[in-house]
């Protein structure tokens, strides 16, 4: 039996392949460090706005050069992150962006747009019928809840993709910051993993 939740990344996305995809992941535009792709192939078309890899194409995945309508299956594995201050101009170990890369957004106005336009180019490229595979993460930044995965939803549905599953991803534990004093909000020990279809 397939169940909705597990602690191994890899494993959900064998579970999601088996029982939503025809084809391997065809396309990733969020490659980074290719954790994806320890147990199964690598997908043909990679791409990461800061590539770390000689084969990753340098894009940025609202707007690939790829041909609209030719894809069965996607990943998407984008920034979640809000956060602000000086700590995000500094490239130190435990600091919660590295600079040239999409880690982490200033505002959660910042964090809606990218959403907004990064999934309607993944609805573009795939075929009728091609799956999106999402895994997003809720996450409370500058001291405040936000909602990701629901923006997420709403901005797939909007595109017109139909929702097709949900897999939750848990985490044993998470790195915990030393500068947070009070805790103002549960500790976020989940991830989600997504599965929408394309319409007709």
């Amino acid at each position: 039996m397939i169940k909705s939740i597990g602690f191994d990344q890899n494993e959900i996305i064998g579970n999601i392949l088996n029982l939503h995809c025809k084809e391997y992941i065809q396309v990733d535009p969020t490659f980074s460090k290719g954790n994806f792709y320890k147990n199964r192939p690598r997908p043909k078309y990679c791409f990461d706005i800061a590539p770390q890899f000689d084969f990753v194409i340098q894009a940025d995945c609202r707007n690939l050069p790829l041909a609209s309508g030719r894809f069965e299956t996607v990943i998407l594995d984008g920034p979640f992150g809000v956060g602000s201050g000086p700590s995000l101009l500094e490239n130190k170990n435990g600091r919660n962006i590295v600079p040239g890369r999409f880690g982490c957004f200033r505002t959660g106005k910042e964090l809606t747009e990218f959403y907004q336009q990064a999934v309607p180019e993944m609805f573009r490229i795939l075929a009728s019928g091609g799956i999106l595979i999402q895994k997003i993460q809720p996450v409370v930044g500058c001291g405040r809840q936000w909602i990701t995965h629901v923006v997420s939803i709403n901005t797939a549905l909007t595109a017109g993709f139909i929702f097709k599953d949900e897999f939750i991803l848990l985490a044993k534990q998470r790195p915990i910051s030393g500068k947070i004093k009070k805790q103002q909000h549960a500790r976020k020990f989940h991830s989600y993993f997504y599965v929408f279809k394309k319409g007709a």
